[in-house]
C-alpha cells in the first residue's frame, strides 16, 4: 500500500515538473488546484523548484489550507513575493491566530501593508495578537469567541447571533457568558441550545467554565491545564478576568508536537525550529556554535588522558577499554536525561519530590554500572586473564554510571532553576561529566591498582 502511494505520488510529482518546464500555467493551475491536500503538501516540501509558482496558481481557500500543513521555512518561502492583495484574500480563510502568525513571518514591506489594511477593517481582531508572545496562550488563542448575556433567552441569542454573524459562525464547542464588564461568569454549551425550550434563559442553562487560563501564561503551562482539566477548549481571560479569547484542543496538539520536536532536537545540539528543507547556511549557522562548544568540552577530556599517558604506555590495553567505559557513561545519561526533562516539561517535578526523585536516578544508575561493570569485567577477565584490570573496569564503570545519573537528572533541574531550557543547556555538559570522570576513574584506578 505504502509502495504504491510512493508510485502515485512520484507521477504526480513528474507531472508537475514536467509542466513547471513548460510553463504550461493553465493546465498546472487545474493539477493543483484538483489535488489532494496530502499530495500538495508533499510536493511542496520536496520539489527543488517551482514552489512559488505552484501556490501562486492555488486559490485562496486552497492556498489557506495549504499554509496550515507547510513546515515554517516552506510557508515563508512561498509568501515571500505574494502581492498584498492575494494575502488578504488568503487570511479570509484563516482563523485569528493564524493570521497572527502569517503576517509576523511576511516580508517587511508586505507585512506594513497588511497591517495597514487590517488596522482599516479587522473582525477577526488579529491586531491584538500581534504584539503577544508566540509561545503564551495570547500566542495560541483565537479571539473568534461566542458570548452572551445570561438574561437573555435562547431565542434572543440565536437572533443576536444571526445579525453578529450573518454568513458563518465560529467553530466553537461554548458559548461564554459574560457581565456587565465582559468578565468571565459561565459557559453554555453551544450544542444545548439547540435542544433547549426558545424561551428558556440563559442562566438557567449556564455551568461554571473550566478554569480559564492567563493571556501570558506559558504554552507549556496551557498545555499541562488542558490535560488536568481534560479540556477540548479553554477560555483565555486577561488580568481583570475579561474574556479575551480562546484555545481549542489542536492548537495544544500543535505546541506538545512542536514542544517534543525541539526537546529532542535541542538534546542533539539543534535549534528546535531547525527543518531538513531549511537552507545550508542557515543549518550551519545554527549548529557551528554547539559544535564548537562540544570541542571545547571533547579537548577537555582529552587533557585528563593527556594526564596518564605513562600508564597507558605501560599498559597498552587501556586505550581498549577506555572508550567503552565513557561511551557506557554518556548512553546512560542520555537515559536520564531524557526522562528528566519529560518530566520537567509535563511538570511532574516539584519541591515535594525533587529529591525523590534524584535518589531513584542515582540509585538506578549507580545499579546499572555495577551489574554492567560486573559483566564487562568478566568478558575482560576472560581476554585478558588480569584479575585487577577487571576489578578496575568494573569500579570505574559504576562510578560513571553514578556520575551518568547524577548529572543526568541534576544538571536540567539546575538550568531549569537557572532560566535556561535544560533541553538545549544540559547535554553538552553532561557528556563533559561522563568523559571526565569515565577517563579520571577508569585511568585513575589503574594507576593507584596497576602500577
Amino acid at each position: 500500500m505504502v509502495l504504491l502511494e510512493v508510485l502515485g505520488l512520484k507521477k504526480i510529482f513528474q507531472k508537475i515538473d514536467q509542466l513547471l518546464f513548460k510553463r504550461e500555467d493553465r493546465v498546472l493551475e487545474s493539477t493543483v488546484n484538483n489535488l489532494d491536500f496530502e499530495s500538495l503538501i508533499k510536493i511542496l516540501e520536496t520539489i527543488p523548484h517551482g514552489r512559488k509558482k505552484m501556490f501562486s496558481l492555488l486559490l485562496p481557500e486552497r492556498a489557506a489550507k495549504v499554509l496550515r500543513g507547510l513546515s515554517p521555512y516552506i510557508r515563508q518561502y512561498v509568501l515571500r513575493d505574494e502581492r498584498v492583495e492575494r494575502i488578504l484574500a488568503i487570511i479570509n480563510f484563516l482563523e485569528s491566530d493564524e493570521i497572527a502568525d502569517l503576517v509576523k513571518i511576511l516580508p517587511g514591506a508586505t507585512r506594513q501593508a497588511v497591517i495597514s489594511e487590517l488596522k482599516k477593517h479587522d473582525p477577526k481582531k488579529v491586531m491584538k495578537l500581534l504584539d503577544l508572545r508566540e509561545d503564551t496562550a495570547g500566542g495560541l488563542m483565537k479571539t473568534e469567541v461566542l458570548v452572551g448575556k445570561q438574561d437573555f433567552t435562547v431565542s434572543e441569542f440565536i437572533q443576536n447571533l444571526r445579525a453578529t454573524f450573518p454568513r458563518s459562525v465560529p467553530k466553537t464547542n461554548y458559548v461564554y457568558i459574560l457581565d456587565d464588564h465582559g468578565k468571565l461568569i459561565g459557559a453554555v454549551t453551544f450544542n444545548r441550545l439547540h435542544i433547549v425550550n426558545p424561551e428558556t434563559k440563559i442562566k438557567d442553562i449556564m455551568h461554571p467554565t473550566k478554569k480559564p487560563v492567563k493571556v501570558d501564561q506559558d504554552q507549556e503551562e496551557v498545555a499541562r491545564s488542558f490535560t488536568a482539566q481534560d479540556a477540548l477548549e479553554l477560555p483565555v481571560v486577561d488580568r481583570s478576568g475579561a474574556l479575551v479569547g480562546r484555545i481549542t484542543a489542536d492548537d495544544i496538539i500543535d505546541v506538545l508536537r512542536t514542544e517534543f520536536s525541539e526537546d529532542i532536537s535541542r538534546l542533539v545540539g539543534a535549534f528546535g525550529d531547525e527543518r531538513s528543507g531549511d537552507a545550508p547556511f542557515s543549518k550551519i549557522k545554527n549548529r557551528f556554535p554547539w559544535l564548537l562548544l562540544n570541542l571545547a568540552t571533547a579537548i577537555l577530556a582529552a587533557y585528563v588522558v593527556t594526564r596518564f599517558t605513562d600508564v597507558i604506555d605501560k599498559f597498552v590495553i587501556l586505550a581498549a577499554y577506555m572508550p567503552i567505559i565513557a561511551g557506557m557513561g554518556g548512553n546512560a545519561a542520555t537515559q536520564t536525561l531524557g526522562v528528566t526533562i519529560r518530566a520537567l516539561a509535563l511538570g511532574e517535578i516539584s519541591a515535594i519530590n525533587t529529591w525523590k526523585i534524584i535518589f531513584k536516578e542515582i540509585f538506578a544508575g549507580t545499579l546499572n554500572g555495577l551489574g554492567t561493570g560486573i559483566i564487562m569485567g568478566f568478558l575482560a577477565y576472560l581476554f585478558n586473564n588480569n584479575l585487577t584490570l577487571s576489578l578496575v573496569i568494573a569500579a570505574s564503570m559504576t562510578i560513571n554510571l553514578f556520575v551518568a545519573a547524577f548529572g543526568g537528572v541534576v544538571i536540567p533541574m539546575l538550568t531549569r532553576a537557572l532560566k535556561f531550557d535544560p533541553a538545549l543547556a544540559s547535554t553538552v555538559f553532561v557528556t563533559t561529566l561522563t568523559d571526565v570522570f569515565g577517563f579520571l576513574s577508569f585511568l585513575g584506578l589503574s594507576t593507584l591498582l596497576l602500577t
